[in-house]
């Protein structure tokens, strides 16, 4: 997984592959001291052989001989993605907009306070829903329901004007912008991040619900 030949790792100390600022967290590790790896196992960095650095959950048990039995589990791809999730949320956060991140499965793993505020769904109601599970109603387009499923599958940048409907079923028209962002380092590949502005105008009701298409 690091790259290091069975010959060189041999003997070696386990902190001789860690990244210096996480011995610590490997020392309480191994030590087993903290009552709060029963619930989770952090990562600890480790270092390639090619110098590059790979996040790896180590669960460990101590021998009647003190000796320490351990496995190493490669959470690299899970770190990155998180990462990338947490960078895209802090400039999310930023704009009034109603603001959704959802994964390649079109799964929502984020959204806006401004959301919340405006339909009264919070993040632990949505995560992993669809967002047209939850926010198409009776009266939402169905040709715009199948413009948006369209361009979704083949990663293009689009808008729409669309009806949607509150948790508690009230309906509302927000200007939908929608744009993928490509990853390869993520194993999902794709993020989608969708902006919703809120239209107020009481004519929208009477609008086309038709889209515009990007790149």
């Amino acid at each position: 997984m690091l790259g290091h030949s069975v010959a060189a790792s041999l003997n070696q100390p386990l902190k001789n592959f860690v990244v210096e600022e996480d011995w610590p967290l490997l020392a309480e590790l191994l030590a087993e001291t903290s009552d709060r790896f029963q619930k989770e196992w952090p990562a600890i960095r480790m270092r390639h052989i090619d110098g590059s650095v790979c996040w790896f959950e180590l669960a460990s048990t101590k021998l009647d001989d003190g000796a320490v039995v351990g496995a190493l589990h490669d959470v690299t791809q899970q770190q990155l993605a998180r990462k990338e999730l947490s960078k895209l949320s802090l400039v999310a956060s930023s704009t009034d907009n109603l603001v959704i991140i959802t994964n390649a499965k079109g799964e929502i793993e984020w959204i806006h306070a401004a959301f919340t505020r405006k339909t009264g769904y919070e993040l632990q109601d949505v995560l992993g829903r669809t967002p047209g599970s939850l926010l198409q109603g009776p009266e939402t387009d169905h040709e715009t329901i199948a413009l948006i499923r369209e361009h979704l599958s083949q990663g293009r940048s689009f808008e729409c004007q669309i009806l949607n409907y509150t948790k508690a079923g009230i309906p509302y028209w927000v200007t939908l912008h929608i744009s993928p962002i490509h990853n390869r380092s993520r194993r999902s590949g794709t993020l989608h991040l969708s902006s919703t502005r809120y239209d107020q105008d009481p004519g929208g009701a009477h609008r086309s619900q038709a889209g515009q298409s990007r790149g």
